[in-house]
C-alpha cells in the first residue's frame, strides 16, 4: 500500500504539488497512514470490523516511515558501540604494578621518578623558571631546597598511584621534566595522565610533544579505552596544549576541587580507544624527522593535523 502514491485528484485535498510517494507523505509529523489510506479509497472495505491488530499493524507501519531515518542511525550507533564492547583490555598485563616500567623514544626516554637518580637535575633544570611560573597551577610546589624537592619525589616512589616518569633529554643527558599516569582504573579501562611538569629546558620543544606520545601510545598500546586530562581551569595554556595533542574537551567541573587555598574549576578532556589510530598518524607525521627543517622547525603544525579530529573544541570560556 505505501507503495503507491497520491494521485492529480487528491492533490488539492493533501496540499500537494504533484504526484507523491505516500511513504513520502507519511514523513510529514502531521499526516496520518490511515486517514490517507481511507481518502484515497486503500483500505479494505471491512476493515472496521477487523480486529485491532489491523490498526496497530498500520501505526507500525507509520512509525516505521515517519522514523526511518532516525531508526538507522540509531541501528549504526549500537553497531559502532557493539564494536566498541569487542574492544578488550588486553590480558597478561599487570595492570597494578606500573614500577620499573621505562618508555624510550628517538628524542626522549621516560623513566620511572627516583629522587636517588634525579632530584638534583630536575630541580637544577626547575631552578631555571626563577619566577615559579610553572607552579602556579600545580596543589604543590614551588620548593626552597633540592632536599625538600626529593622529599617530595620521594613520597611517590613507593605508591602505585600515581605513577611518575623523570623525562630524559637524550641530547641534554639528563632528567628536564617530569609527569605521570594517575587515577589508573584497569577494570573500566581509564587512565589520567597529570602532574606535567616541564622547565624551561623542555616546554615548546619537540621533545616534549614526543614525551606526551610516547605515555599516550603505552595507554592504548596496552588496551586502555580512555585516557584524561584534566587542568585548572584558569590554565589556558594547559587547555591549548590538550586540544593541540588531541584530546577532546568534555566540559568544566565548577568547584571541583581546593588548590592552595583556592576554588578550582577543571577542564575535562580525553582520547578514546577508536580515535587513537587516526591521532597516531598525526604524531608519527609531526614527529617524523623529515618534517622539521635544518633549524628544527617544523612544516607542518600537529594542531593542523590534530584539530580535524577533535570530537568537541574548547572556546577557553573561563567565565
Amino acid at each position: 500500500m505505501t507503495k503507491k502514491s497520491i494521485q492529480t485528484k487528491n492533490l488539492s485535498f493533501f496540499n500537494l504539488k504533484q504526484a507523491t510517494p505516500i511513504r513520502e507523505y507519511i514523513k510529514r509529523p502531521e499526516s496520518k497512514l490511515k486517514d490517507v489510506l481511507e481518502k484515497i479509497n486503500l483500505m479494505p472495505k471491512n476493515y472496521k470490523s477487523k480486529n485491532w491488530s489491523f490498526l496497530e499493524a498500520l501505526e507500525d507501519i507509520e512509525t516505521e516511515i515517519k522514523y526511518d531515518g532516525y531508526i538507522k542511525r540509531h541501528l549504526l550507533e549500537i553497531k559502532k558501540q557493539s564494536a566498541n564492547e569487542n574492544l578488550k583490555i588486553k590480558k597478561n598485563t599487570n595492570y597494578s604494578n606500573f614500577k620499573g616500567i621505562s618508555i624510550e623514544g628517538r628524542l626522549v626516554d621516560l623513566k620511572p621518578l627516583n629522587s636517588n637518580k634525579y632530584a638534583k637535575e630536575l630541580f637544577s633544570s626547575n631552578s631555571l623558571d626563577e619566577e615559579g611560573i610553572n607552579w602556579a597551577y600545580l596543589p604543590y610546589g614551588p620548593f626552597e631546597s633540592q632536599a625538600d624537592y626529593a622529599k617530595w619525589i620521594k613520597s611517590f616512589e613507593e605508591g602505585d598511584d600515581p605513577v611518575f616518569f623523570a623525562i630524559i633529554s637524550k641530547k641534554l643527558k639528563k632528567a628536564i621534566g617530569i609527569a605521570s599516569f594517575l587515577r589508573i582504573n584497569p577494570a573500566q579501562g581509564l587512565i589520567e595522565v597529570g602532574h606535567i611538569n616541564y622547565s624551561p629546558l623542555l616546554q615548546k620543544t619537540t621533545e616534549a610533544t614526543e614525551a606526551m606520545f610516547l605515555m599516550m601510545r603505552w595507554v592504548f598500546d596496552n588496551g586502555y579505552r580512555r585516557y584524561e586530562w584534566k587542568c585548572n581551569a584558569l590554565n589556558l595554556k594547559s587547555r591549548r596544549a590538550a586540544q593541540r595533542l588531541g584530546f577532546s574537551y568534555e566540559g568544566v567541573f565548577r568547584q571541583m576541587t581546593i588548590s592552595k587555598g583556592r576554588n578550582r574549576d577543571t577542564a575535562w578532556f580525553a582520547i578514546i580507544d577508536k580515535e587513537w589510530q587516526d591521532l597516531k598518524r598525526c604524531f608519527d607525521q609531526f614527529l617524523s624527522e623529515s618534517n622539521f627543517d635544518n633549524n628544527g622547525k617544523s612544516k607542518v603544525s600537529l594542531t593542523s593535523l590534530t584539530e580535524p579530529l577533535l570530537y568537541k573544541v574548547d572556546n577557553m570560556d573561563c567565565s
